[in-house]
C-alpha cells in the first residue's frame, strides 16, 4: 500500500561515503579546462538567527575510497576517477536536513564558475576577458549522480537498495540558472509475521525528480561565489515523505481459507 505520510518528522540525508559525484564537460564528454571554469561545492547552514557557509573539499573520485561497498561496486560499472567528490574538512559527516521546529535548514549548492586566481590552483586561470571569449564557444555541462533508491516489493529481505539519478544540464553563457533537486524521505513498513504481526520499519530517501525545477537570472547577476554561471542546490523535501507498507498472508489465514475449502468439498461431497 502506498502512501504519503505528513506526520511531523525531520528529513535527512548522510551524503558521506555514498553517490554524490560531478564533472564538468562539453557535449563530447572532454573536460572543460580548470582555467576556463572550476567548481565550487558549498554546505549551507540556515536557522532563524544565522547563515554558515562552509566550502566543501573537493577530489578526483576513487570508487574504493568514497563510495566502499559490494553493493556499489556492482552497481558503478563506469570510471569515476574524471568525476569530482566531496568531502567535509577533518572527516565530519556531510548530512543534510531540515528541522522544522525550530527552523533549521543544511543544504548544499555547487557553483558553477569562471576560473578564480588563488594560491590554491598557483593563478593559472586565464584571464576574465579570454575565459568569457573561450566560453561563448564552448557546450559547458554539468554531469551529476546522486545517490536514491530503488524498490523491489518481491525481494522480502531488502525490497530497498541503493541505485542513482543521473542527469546533465547544459550551462548557458548568456544566463544564470539556478537548478534545485531535492531528496524525499521514504519509509518502507514490512510486516513479515507468521502468526502475529512483526513490523520491520525501513527508513531510506530518494531523488524526487517531480520537484525539480530553476530559475533565471540575467548574467552579472551577484552571488555567494564571484561569476557564477550556474548554481545547482541539493537539499531535503519537507512536505511529505513517501510510505510503503507490505505484509503477507498470516498463518490462521491460511487455516481460515483452507477450511472454508474443506468444508465446501465435504458439501459436494
Amino acid at each position: 500500500i502506498y502512501s504519503k505520510d505528513t506526520k511531523i518528522f525531520d528529513p535527512k540525508i548522510n551524503l558521506t561515503k555514498r553517490i554524490f559525484f560531478y564533472q564538468v564537460a562539453d557535449y563530447t564528454g572532454v573536460l572543460v579546462d580548470p582555467r576556463l571554469v572550476e567548481t565550487v561545492p558549498t554546505l549551507w547552514y540556515i536557522d532563524s538567527e544565522n547563515t554558515i557557509v562552509e566550502v566543501l573539499e573537493e577530489e578526483q573520485c576513487d570508487l574504493k575510497k568514497n563510495i566502499p561497498g559490494e553493493e556499489y561496486e556492482n552497481l558503478i560499472n563506469f570510471d569515476i576517477s574524471n568525476y569530482k567528490c566531496v568531502s567535509r574538512k577533518g572527516g565530519e559527516v556531510l548530512e543534510l536536513s531540515i528541522t522544522l521546529s525550530p527552523f533549521s535548514n543544511t543544504y548544499m549548492n555547487l557553483y558553477i564558475t569562471m576560473c578564480q586566481n588563488s594560491t590554491k590552483n598557483n593563478n593559472h586561470c586565464y584571464p576574465k576577458e579570454t575565459i568569457e571569449e573561450k566560453i561563448k564557444d564552448l557546450n559547458i555541462y554539468l554531469n551529476f549522480y546522486l545517490e536514491s533508491t530503488s524498490l523491489d516489493h518481491h525481494n522480502q529481505k531488502n525490497p530497498i537498495s541503493a541505485t542513482f539519478y543521473a542527469d546533465q544540464v547544459s550551462v548557458s553563457p548568456d544566463f544564470v540558472y539556478a537548478y534545485f533537486y531535492d531528496w524525499r524521505t521514504l519509509f518502507y513498513e514490512s510486516d513479515e509475521g507468521i502468526v502475529f504481526p512483526s513490523i520491520k520499519m525501513i527508513e531510506s530517501f530518494s531523488i524526487d525528480s517531480t520537484t525539480k525545477r530553476n530559475e533565471i537570472y540575467p548574467k552579472g547577476a551577484e552571488f555567494w561565489a564571484p561569476d557564477s554561471l550556474s548554481i545547482f542546490q541539493f537539499g531535503m523535501n519537507a512536505g511529505y515523505a513517501e510510505k510503503y507498507q507490505r505484509s503477507y498472508p498470516k498463518f490462521q489465514t491460511f487455516l481460515a481459507n483452507f477450511g472454508g475449502i474443506f468444508n465446501v468439498l465435504i458439501k459436494i461431497g
